[in-house]
């Protein structure tokens, strides 16, 4: 967690640097969202994923400091402080967040890496060459396949940021909807129940998936006309 958070971290300055946009607010705006992140992947978790333990882990200190963490919690209570502090405190352009994209799947796949070497987040069975032992059984390396895919899109992200070949707004909806299609996907190969098994079959995190694409489609169709994309 704590290089995944460090690598966002330098590579965010690194892009402020090279765009020369001006860093001021955004070590309000970078911690902010830390905490709330932070705040949210537990929230999260204790609703859908801690079961009966609510109550146990609620009111555990290990647990909120310790893992058990849901993404798209940590992303929707991310993005809630990132409108507060640049809309209604306005200490940071709001337009100038899409640097945060690149270094988001950057840091988001080394944090995959820490799942795979803790064993969390694991995937069904399978007889693939490919597949790692674990928790009893050969498993497809679900939480290296989201890595090596966070690091493709972070490079498309990254490149396209720093060459200005896309708008701030084009960056976040390429984001959000390429990361919601590939998270919904990978989520058939996830063999871990604690994530929640919800509406006909689908996980939390693909009905989250699901709305995230859904509203990245609806913002985007007004921006389309009006850019001719």
């Amino acid at each position: 967690m704590g290089l995944s958070w460090g690598l966002a971290f330098r590579l965010s300055q690194n892009y402020l640097d090279r765009l020369g946009i001006s860093d001021q607010g955004f070590m309000g705006l970078f911690w902010g969202i830390f905490l709330s992140s932070w705040i949210g992947s537990k929230v999260f978790f204790l609703i859908y994923s801690s079961g009966g333990e609510f109550v146990q882990h609620s009111q555990s200190l290990s647990f909120w400091l310790g893992g058990g963490f849901v993404f798209y919690g940590g992303f929707i209570f991310g993005i809630l402080y990132l409108i507060f502090y640049c809309l209604i405190l306005k200490k940071f352009n709001l337009k100038n967040s899409y640097i945060l994209i690149a270094p988001l799947s950057f840091g988001h796949a080394l944090g995959r890496l820490g799942c795979f070497l803790a064993g969390c987040c694991f995937g069904v069975k399978s007889d693939l060459p490919w597949a790692v032992h674990l928790h009893d059984h050969l498993r497809h390396p679900v939480q290296l396949y989201e890595a090596l895919i966070l690091v493709l899109l972070g490079i498309v992200i990254a490149r396209n940021t720093l060459n200005k070949k896309w708008s701030p707004q084009k960056i976040f909806i390429f984001y959000v909807a390429s990361y919601s299609i590939l998270r919904f996907l990978l989520e058939f190969l996830r063999g871990d129940i604690i994530r929640g098994i919800h509406f006909m079959g689908l996980s939390t995190s693909q009905i989250i998936s699901l709305i995230i694409f859904i509203l990245g489609i609806i913002f985007m169709m007004p921006w389309k006309n009006r850019h001719g994309l």
